[in-house]
């Protein structure tokens, strides 16, 4: 049985805004070789993602990058546009990413939206096996004291320091995997420090359906888990929502 989620109401913004990241990730199949994909994507994309980075896994052999089902779905390549967006392609994966400051749904959407299209064009993709969309939150303090979520062992709840917590559950028609810790060290507003995370990965494997139909309806699932977890108190106290 799912999570329902459906008394939650949604909020159109809060500030401050707390996502670092947002990544939507696509999985699929290809009859191309592995080592034809990115050249393809790229001559389509290099004048708008100009500056190219190798990524740490192509220092491995290829033959390893095979065989290893941990690395199949690896990016290779990481292609920047401004300090906006990225763009990652490996040999069976293609992920689009918003930085902080987050670009915002509408704008995030339409930028996938173009990305998407035109690889479709390319015709080198043969099906998707998981489409996905993730946010990484971030928060100073502990989190833990700010969510309707615990851990607790004989009664005692577990929110202290070096706490992590790491879920999966259905959402609608997606599955969400759900981790919350804190202590751990991000990133705010160009500044680190030791504070908490909620990360949250919503996907659906083997889709039939439209691959942007379906990131519209798992970002819609993934914003309703994330506001299901918030104290009302915080969301109302601390972010600030606008309705």
């Amino acid at each position: 049985m799912g999570l329902n989620l459906e008394i939650v109401k949604l909020p159109k913004k809060i500030d401050p805004c707390p996502i670092i990241e947002a990544i939507v990730e696509l999985r699929f199949n290809s009859p191309f070789p592995h080592d034809a994909i990115f050249g393809i994507i790229y001559k389509e994309f290099k004048d708008d993602y100009p500056t190219v980075e190798e990524l740490p896994i192509l220092q491995l052999p290829e033959s390893v990058r095979r065989q290893d089902p941990n690395l199949s779905y690896k990016p290779y390549y990481k292609l920047s546009k401004n300090d906006k967006f990225l763009f990652q392609v490996g040999a069976r994966v293609i992920s689009l990413i918003s930085l902080n400051p987050y670009a915002g749904w509408n704008k995030f959407y339409e930028e996938l939206k173009d990305m998407l299209q035109r690889i479709k064009k390319l015709e080198i993709l043969s099906s998707y096996n998981r489409v996905g969309i993730r946010y990484i939150n971030g928060f100073e303090g502990n989190i833990f004291e700010k969510v309707d979520l615990s851990l607790n062992m004989r009664g005692k709840i577990l929110k202290d320091i070096n706490t992590s917590m790491r879920l999966e559950m259905l959402t609608g028609k997606f599955v969400s995997t759900l981790r919350i810790a804190n202590n751990v060290q991000i990133t705010i507003k160009d500044k680190t420090i030791q504070g908490s995370i909620i990360d949250i990965d919503t996907f659906i494997e083997n889709p039939v359906e439209d691959e942007l139909g379906l990131l519209d309806i798992g970002h819609i699932e993934e914003k309703k888990l994330f506001f299901t977890l918030l104290k009302e108190d915080f969301l109302k106290h601390e972010l600030n929502p606008e309705y």
